[in-house]
């Protein structure tokens, strides 16, 4: 039998493809919800691992925190979630096989809007190609978003939108994706804890490492003596200095007056919470951004002492393209 095979460029890892692979029409949601059930070939299936129960060699890449997401039009297991459908073998497929990836980092791990680019979303798959021809590809997804619908230590529930693929369709839809283990905790790496506690005597403040310039944030009135937290993905432990602005972050500011450090919720507006994002600009040394008030949404303290903060933001405005601020935090107090 005749074959073609059809590849998107000479290395895969470097492939620049816009497009999800998936059938167009297709059912997108987990069947049965059991990684370990095999089911007939055609049946969506999902998992989320760590990384290196994904892939070995994801593991010092991505040891982060990071979920990995597996998604298939064929059965995977907890043992065996990477399909290889650039190795087509002697027969062609006699329809449309596909597998797509992508990564949660812990500041993703909370519902929001995500695109699929930042989490470093690659795909594959091999379709027929007529009459006796067959067609196999695969490389970084660079169109749509995953919301992140749900999460919990069983499952995360994600919605994929605005994805294409080589053939016309797409792998829109929500997935119900059962993790093969509990997921780990994340661990703060030196230099990116998501969260610190600090006094607010309104001379807080960010260094910009690349200008050397200072900007205020999370000062003004309030009941003194204030606590100040800072949460965000490129927060460098108590010094609060912004690393090079080389990937996009973000950073929110809330002053907690004496009578709002108890245990209890408090809605953002009435503590002045202010927001800033950082992104990469046309040059390479330059950086832009923005900010401003973040009135939407609540803060819950769950746990307050001398040594940290434990706190859970919910309903926070998006942060741009960057998700928003919902989730857990612990804090640490700086000294």
């Amino acid at each position: 039998m005749k074959r073609t095979r059809t590849l998107l460029g000479p290395s895969l890892a470097l492939v620049a493809a816009a497009f999800a692979p998936h059938v167009s029409g297709c059912n997108a949601t987990v069947t049965n919800g059991n990684p370990d059930d095999d089911e007939t070939n055609g049946a969506l299936k999902a998992v989320a691992q760590a990384p290196s129960e994904a892939d070995p060699n994801l593991g010092a890449a991505y040891d982060d925190g990071s979920i990995v997401i597996s998604l298939a039009s064929d059965a995977l297991t907890c043992s065996s979630s990477t399909p290889n459908w650039l190795d087509i073998g002697p027969d062609c497929p006699d329809s449309p096989h596909w597998f797509v990836r992508f990564r949660l980092p812990p500041e993703m791990q909370a519902p929001g809007v995500y695109a699929i680019e930042q989490l470093d979303g690659f795909s594959q798959e091999a379709n027929p190609l007529p009459p006796n021809g067959c067609e196999a590809g695969g490389g970084t997804m660079l169109q749509g978003t995953v919301e992140v619908v749900s999460i919990d230590d069983e499952s995360v529930t994600v919605t994929l939108a605005g994805t294409s693929m080589m053939n016309g369709g797409n792998v829109d839809g929500t997935y119900e994706v059962p993790f093969c283990s509990p997921p780990e905790p994340p661990t703060p790496q030196p230099g990116t804890i998501n969260a610190v506690a600090h006094e607010d005597d309104g001379t807080y403040y960010y260094e910009d490492e690349n200008t050397a310039s200072a900007v205020t944030v999370g000062t003004g009135g309030g009941v003194e003596p204030s606590l100040a937290l800072t949460i965000g993905n490129l927060v460098n432990a108590c010094s609060a200095n912004l690393p090079e602005c080389d990937a996009p972050g973000w950073a929110v500011s809330i002053r907690l007056p004496s009578e709002s450090q108890a245990v209890g919720s408090y809605p953002l507006g009435d503590l002045g919470a202010t927001f800033s994002v950082t992104f990469p600009s046309s040059g390479p040394d330059d950086c832009s951004g923005g900010g401003g008030s973040f009135w939407d949404g609540t803060i819950t303290i769950l746990s307050i002492d001398a040594a940290s903060v434990t706190f859970e933001l919910a309903g926070t405005a998006s942060l741009f393209d960057q998700g928003n601020a919902d989730g857990v935090y612990t804090a640490p107090r700086c000294n």
